[in-house]
C-alpha cells in the first residue's frame, strides 16, 4: 500500500501548483540555493533533478501556504497572474429585479453536496465566521450572520430587495453612518470592484451576474462573476468601452480574496468613474484597498484594469507541522517510505540519493490546523536522480576473485595479484560510458557494456590500469567525469618432485613437492587432489603435479616411475569351508610365467593340499626372475565342528494318543535340519519340534547341517500300546412291561477291567451285569456304556441305547344309534391315554365341519343347528400330544356312521 500511496506524489506538485496560485492551502517544494528559495522549473517536476558531479547533493525546504488566520493577523495585499480559474459566464446566473439592488442571503452550502462528518463551509472574515452572502448588483459581496445584517443594507429601502442608489464618494473604510443616498460601499463588504452597473441599458450586451459555491473541503470557493456587465451611461454608444467582466474568488480555510479582471472600463455617467477594489469590516474601521504597482490607487478614484489579478490575504498563518520523507526505487528499500527524515527550523532537508537506493522521491508533507480546529494534509514532492561512480571490480581466475561473482564491497580490489601475463577481466560500475587511459598500449580504447579483457604485461612485476567513468544525462551528456584506477602484479612459483623412482609392480611410491613455494590446490596425474600422492604404478609412467595458488596461478613438475613386472596372484579352491578331519586344496595362479613358489607349509609348487584342524591361514609368495619382484597371497581355510544336537527322549503312548519329537542343541549358530521317518507327517520336515501320533511304533531320526553342511544324525522312538475294542451284548433287545430286566455281557478281548455306565444312574464292575428298568409312562431311552482298561492302562469305551416304553392306545366308535337308550351308543367321542393336548373336528361327507371340541371328555349328541345329523357317513380327525412326548404331535383320523 505504501508504495501505491507515495506514487501519487508525482502527481500531486501538479495539482499543488494549480491550487496554490488560486490561493488553496498547499505545501511547496522549493530548492534553496545561495542563501534563496528557488521554484522548481516544470521540466524538473515533471523529469526530477539529475545530481552530478559538480552538484553531488541540493538542499530543499518546504514552504508552506496556510494563511487564513483573520484574529491574529492584518489584511493586505498582492498582485498574483492573472489565470482565472473559472469561466466568467459559469454558474448560477443571478437577475436583480432592478439597478443598485441587493439580492437575498445565499449560503455557503448553496449548490453543494453534504458529505457526513466533514465541516460545513464557513468563512472567517475580520475575526467572525459567516456561513452567507449577499450579492450586490453594482459588484458587491456583503457577509450575513444575523437578522440586522440583512436589514441594515441600506437606510432608503426597507422591503425584501434593498434598493441602494450606488455613490462612491469617499475612499475605504468609511464608518459614516448616513447610509442613505450617498452611502459609501456596504459595510461587511467585498468589492470586486463596486463601480455603477446598469443592467439592460444596452441591447448589446444586456449583462450577466453568476453566483456559485464549488470544490472540495478543504478548499471550497464562492465565485461572484460579472459577465459582459454594461456601466452606467454606456448605453449612449453600447460598444466595449463601457462593458465590464470581472470575477471575485473567496477561498474555504485560507480566507484568501481574489479579483480577476479581463476588462474594467471607464465610464463617467455617475459619481465621476470612480470605482472601489478592496474589502472594509462591519464597522467601517478597517479596510485593505489595492493601490496598483504604478502607484495608481483603487479606492474610489478613477481607473482601468484588464488581464489584472490581485489577492487580499490575512498575514496571520494557520497552524501546521512539516514532516518530510524519502521512497527509494532501487535496492533493498525500493518503494519504502523512510522517515520522517531531520530538518533544521527552516523545513530543509539535504536531497543526496545514494546510487543503489536510485532515482528518489522527496516527499514534504504538511498538516494544517484550520480556524475551526480540523486539520488536514498536504503534500508536494520531487524527484532526485542520483549520480554515483563506483571503484573498479576486477575478476580473473583469482579463488578470491572468481569471474562472475557478484559485486559488493568484499569484493572491490584497487589491487590484486595474477598469474603473470594472465588476462584479466575488468568489471566497471558506476559510469555510463568507460574507457581505459593506462597503461598507453591499451590507452583510449573504449569499453563496451562496462567489461573489457586485457592481456596483463608479463614484463612488469606490476601493472597499473586507469579507467575513465562518464556519466550522461537523458540527452547523452556528460554530467561527470572522474578517474579510478586498479594495480595487477604478476605472480609465478614453481614445483619439484625429486628424482625417478624404480619400483616392482604393485609396490608403493610416495610424492610430494619438496619445494612447497605456494599452498593451494593439487591434482596429480591420477586424479587425486591430495597434498602427498602414494600410490601403486601399473606400468612406467610420468607421474606430474599441478599446484593452483589461490589466486588461479599454476605450476607444474613431472617424475619418472619406472615399474618392473609382478605377477598377479590368485589362490584358488574347490572348498575354502571345510569340516573337521577333512582336506582341500589350494592353487595358485600366476599371471606370468616362469615364477617360483614359496607356501608357508614348505610347499614349493602352486599346488598344496591341507588338512587343518582348525580354521588356518595360508600364504605363497610367487618370485619372478630375474629382477626377483615378487607378490604374496593369502588364503584362508575355514574348519567347522559337526554340531553337537539331542533329540527328545524315546516316548511310550497308547494308540489315538500324541508324543512330542524334537531336536534341542547347544550350537549358537543357526542350523538346518532334515527329517526322515515312515511318518509322512515329519518325513522331509525341517522344522525342530512335532507333536505326532503315529498307528504304531516309529522311529523319527533327524540329521542337522551347519552352513559348511559339517552334520550329525540322531534319533527318537515313540512305542504304541493298541487300545481295547469294547463289545456290549445283551437280552433281551426290548425291553417293555413284559420284560423289565436286562443281562449286559461285557465281551472285549484282552482287558483287565471293566465299568458300566447306565442313563438311569447304575453302575457295574462285573463283566456280567444284570439290571432290572423302571416302567414310566411312554417311551424312555437309557445310555449305556462300557469301559475298558488293557494291562498296559490304554482305555477305551463303547454305548448304546436301550429303549423301554410302555403302549399307548387309541379308540373310536364306528356307528353311533341316536334313537339308542344307552348314551355312550348314541353320542360320538374318543378315548387316548395319558394326553396333555387335543383337538377333535367332525365332518359330513361334503366337508362341513359338524362339531369340533378340545376337551377328551366332551362328546357329540350328533345334532348340528339344534337338528338330528342325516343319517350317514361321517368323518373324524384329532391332534394330540402324550404326556411322555409333549414335542411331538400325532394325527389320527376315521370315520362312523350315524343311524337315525
Amino acid at each position: 500500500m505504501k508504495k501505491i500511496f507515495f506514487a501519487i506524489f508525482a502527481l500531486l506538485f501538479l495539482a499543488y501548483y494549480e491550487v496554490n496560485a488560486q490561493g488553496c492551502a498547499a505545501d511547496s517544494i522549493y530548492r534553496w540555493v545561495n542563501g534563496q528559495k528557488v521554484p522548481l522549473t516544470a521540466g524538473e517536476r515533471a523529469n526530477g533533478i539529475q545530481l552530478s558531479c559538480d552538484t553531488p547533493s541540493e538542499t530543499i525546504m518546504a514552504s508552506v501556504f496556510a494563511y487564513g488566520d483573520t484574529e491574529n493577523g492584518t489584511y493586505i495585499y498582492e498582485s498574483i497572474p492573472f489565470n482565472p480559474p473559472f469561466a466568467f459566464n459559469s454558474g448560477t446566473e443571478v437577475m436583480l429585479p432592478s439597478d443598485d439592488t441587493w439580492g437575498g442571503k445565499f449560503s455557503l452550502a448553496y449548490g453543494t453536496t453534504y458529505v457526513p462528518g466533514q465541516p460545513s463551509f464557513t468563512f472567517d472574515f475580520y475575526g467572525e465566521t459567516y456561513n452567507a452572502v449577499s450579492a450586490n448588483s453594482n459588484g458587491g459581496l456583503k457577509f450575513i450572520s444575523t437578522r440586522q445584517d440583512e436589514v441594515d443594507f441600506c437606510a432608503d429601502s426597507p422591503g425584501a430587495y434593498k434598493f441602494c442608489p450606488y455613490a462612491s464618494t469617499q475612499a475605504l473604510p468609511d464608518s459614516r453612518a448616513n447610509m442613505g443616498s450617498s452611502a459609501n460601499p456596504i459595510l461587511n463588504s467585498v468589492n470586486t470592484p463596486f463601480h455603477d452597473i446598469h443592467f439592460g441599458s444596452c441591447s448589446t450586451y444586456p449583462g450577466h451576474m453568476y453566483f456559485q459555491v464549488v470544490g472540495e473541503y478543504p478548499c471550497r470557493k464562492i465565485v461572484l462573476s460579472f459577465y459582459q456587465v454594461p456601466l452606467y451611461s454606456a448605453g449612449s454608444h453600447c460598444n466595449q468601452q463601457g462593458i465590464a467582466t470581472h470575477m471575485a474568488v473567496l477561498y474555504e480555510t485560507t480566507n484568501v480574496i481574489e479579483f480577476y479582471m479581463l476588462q474594467k472600463p471607464i465610464t463617467t455617467g455617475t459619481n465621476s468613474g470612480n470605482a472601489v477594489l478592496g474589502i472594509e469590516n462591519r464597522a467601517g474601521s478597517s479596510a485593505c484597498a489595492i493601490t496598483n504597482t504604478s502607484g495608481t490607487s483603487y479606492n474610489s478614484t478613477l481607473w482601468t484594469a484588464n488581464n489584472e489579478a490581485w489577492r487580499i490575504r490575512t498575514t496571520g498563518e494557520l497552524g501546521y507541522e512539516v514532516y518530510w520523507y524519502k521512497v527509494p526505487t532501487q535496492g533493498p528499500q525500493a518503494g519504502d517510505t523512510i522517515g520522517p527524515l531531520p530538518t533544521d527550523e527552516m523545513y530543509r532537508v539535504v536531497a543526496q540519493p545514494t546510487y543503489e537506493e536510485g532515482p528518489t522521491w522527496y516527499v514534504a508533507k504538511a498538516t494544517i490546523y484550520r480556524m475551526d480546529g480540523e486539520e488536514f494534509d498536504v503534500y508536494d514532492s520531487v524527484l532526485y536522480l542520483p549520480y554515483d561512480v563506483r571503484p573498479t571490480y576486477v575478476s580473473h581466475n583469482s579463488a578470491t576473485h572468481p569471474e562472475g561473482a557478484a559485486i559488493n564491497a568484499d569484493s572491490l580490489a584497487y589491487r590484486d595479484t595474477v598469474c603473470r601475463g594472465d588476462e584479466v577481466l575488468f568489471r566497471l560500475k558506476g559510469g555510463d560510458r568507460y574507457y581505459v587511459d593506462e597503461p598507453q598500449i591499451y590507452a583510449n580504447s573504449p569499453i563496451v557494456d562496462s567489461s573489457v579483457t586485457l592481456v596483463n604485461i608479463a614484463t612488469e612485476d606490476s601493472v597499473k590500469y586507469i579507467f575513465r567513468y562518464e556519466n550522461l544525462d537523458a540527452n547523452n551528456n556528460v554530467i561527470c567525469s572522474r578517474l579510478d584506477s586498479c594495480v595487477i602484479y604478476n605472480y609465478n612459483f614453481n614445483v619439484d618432485l625429486g628424482n625417478d623412482t624404480t619400483v616392482c609392480r604393485g609396490e608403493t611410491v610416495v610424492y610430494q613437492d619438496l619445494l612447497e613455494e605456494d599452498s593451494g590446490t593439487y591434482l596429480w596425474h591420477t586424479g587425486s587432489t591430495e597434498r602427498v600422492l602414494s600410490y601403486q604404478p601399473q606400468q612406467t609412467e610420468t607421474v606430474s603435479l599441478t599446484v593452483t595458488n589461490p589466486m588461479g596461478c599454476q605450476a607444474t613438475a613431472t617424475a619418472i616411475a619406472t615399474v618392473n613386472q609382478a605377477p598377479d596372484l590368485e589362490i584358488v579352491s574347490s572348498n575354502f569351508n571345510i569340516c573337521a578331519g577333512t582336506s582341500t586344496t589350494l592353487t595358485v595362479n600366476s599371471s606370468l610365467p616362469g615364477c617360483l613358489y614359496e607356501w608357508n607349509t614348505g610347499a614349493t609348487t602352486a599346488q598344496t593340499t591341507v588338512s587343518p584342524a582348525q580354521t588356518t591361514e595360508y600364504e605363497v609368495t610367487v618370485t619372478l626372475p630375474p629382477a626377483m619382484c615378487a607378490k604374496t597371497a593369502t588364503a584362508t581355510v575355514n574348519v567347522k565342528q559337526a554340531p553337537e544336537i539331542f533329540c527328545l527322549e524315546d516316548e511310550k503312548i497308547c494308540y489315538g494318543e500324541t508324543a512330542t519329537v524334537g531336536v534341542i542343541t547347544t550350537e549358537t549358530e543357526p542350523l538346518r535340519y532334515e527329517w526322515q521317518s515312515y511318518d509322512a507327517a515329519v518325513d522331509g520336515s525341517n522344522a525342530t519340534s512335532f507333536t505326532v501320533s503315529p498307528s504304531g511304533t516309529t522311529t523319527y531320526k533327524v540329521t542337522a547341517y551347519n552352513d559348511f553342511n559339517c552334520n550329525t544324525t540322531r534319533e527318537q522312538t515313540i512305542l504304541v500300546e493298541q487300545k481295547p475294542v469294547p463289545v456290549i451284548t445283551f437280552s433281551p433287545s426290548a425291553v417293555d412291561a413284559l420284560t423289565p430286566v436286562v443281562v449286559f455281557t461285557d465281551a472285549t478281548a484282552g482287558t483287565v477291567s471293566t465299568l458300566w455306565e447306565i442313563g438311569d444312574g447304575s453302575t457295574s464292575t462285573d463283566r456280567v451285569f444284570v439290571h432290572n428298568f423302571e416302567l414310566e409312562e411312554g417311551v424312555v431311552s437309557y445310555d449305556v456304556k462300557l469301559t475298558a482298561e488293557t494291562e498296559f492302562g490304554c482305555i477305551d469305551s463303547t454305548s448304546t441305547i436301550i429303549r423301554v416304553k410302555r403302549d399307548h392306545y387309541l379308540w373310536a366308535p364306528t356307528g353311533v344309534y341316536v334313537h339308542d337308550n344307552n348314551e355312550a351308543n348314541r353320542t360320538f367321542r374318543l378315548h387316548i391315554d395319558n394326553i396333555i393336548e387335543y383337538s377333535l373336528k367332525i365332518y359330513d361327507r361334503w366337508g362341513t365341519l359338524m362339531f369340533e371340541t378340545d376337551n377328551i371328555e366332551e362328546a357329540w349328541d350328533c345334532k348340528y343347528n339344534g337338528e338330528w345329523a342325516k343319517q350317514g357317513v361321517y368323518v373324524w380327525k384329532a391332534v394330540y400330544r402324550h404326556n411322555d412326548a409333549p414335542n411331538r404331535e400325532q394325527t389320527e383320523s376315521g370315520t362312523f356312521m350315524i343311524y337315525q
